[in-house]
C-alpha cells in the first residue's frame, strides 16, 4: 500500500533510519533495513545505537580523513551534551520510564545539536514529540 511504498523509500534514503518498535507483540514483520526494537523490553537499543553512531562519525568526517574536526569549545560541549542526553534517554527508555520523560532527554540532545546547526528549535522538538499524543487533565 502507500504507506509500504513510503517506507520503502525511507529505507533506501541514507539520512533516514526506520526504527519498528512494538516487536515484543508480534503484530508484522518489521520493513528490510529497519531496526526493530522492543521499548518495553529494551532489546533493540544496542543495534540502533551503533548503527546511529556509525552514520554520524560517516557524515562528520572529511573524506581524506576518518577524525572528526571540532572547531571550538562550544561545539565541543554541544556535542557532549548531545551524547549524555541520548545516552540518558537510551537508560530512560529500557528502564520502561515513561516515553514524556525519554522525551525530554530527546529533546535535550536535539537542542545540543541544532546550537550546532541552527535547525532545530524547542518548539520544533515539543511539537513533533508531542503532535502524538494525547495529553489529557
Amino acid at each position: 500500500g502507500l504507506l509500504g511504498s513510503r517506507i520503502a523509500r525511507l529505507v533506501h534514503d541514507p539520512r533516514c533510519m526506520i526504527v519498528w518498535n512494538k516487536t515484543d507483540l508480534s503484530v508484522g514483520k518489521p520493513p528490510e533495513g529497519s531496526f526493530p526494537l522492543s521499548a518495553k523490553r529494551g532489546k533493540g537499543f544496542a543495534e540502533l545505537q551503533a548503527e546511529m553512531l556509525a552514520r554520524l562519525r560517516k557524515g562528520s568526517a572529511r573524506p581524506e580523513d576518518d577524525k572528526v574536526v571540532i572547531e571550538n569549545a562550544r561545539q565541543r560541549d554541544a556535542l557532549v551534551r548531545a551524547s549524555e542526553a541520548l545516552e540518558a534517554s537510551l537508560r530512560l527508555a529500557q528502564a520502561a520510564v515513561p516515553l514524556d520523560i525519554v522525551a525530554i532527554e530527546l529533546n535535550e540532545a536535539l537542542e545540543a545539536m541544532g546550537s550546532l546547526t541552527g535547525e532545530v528549535t524547542s518548539a520544533d522538538v515539543l511539537e513533533r514529540i508531542f503532535s502524538g499524543f494525547c495529553v489529557g487533565k
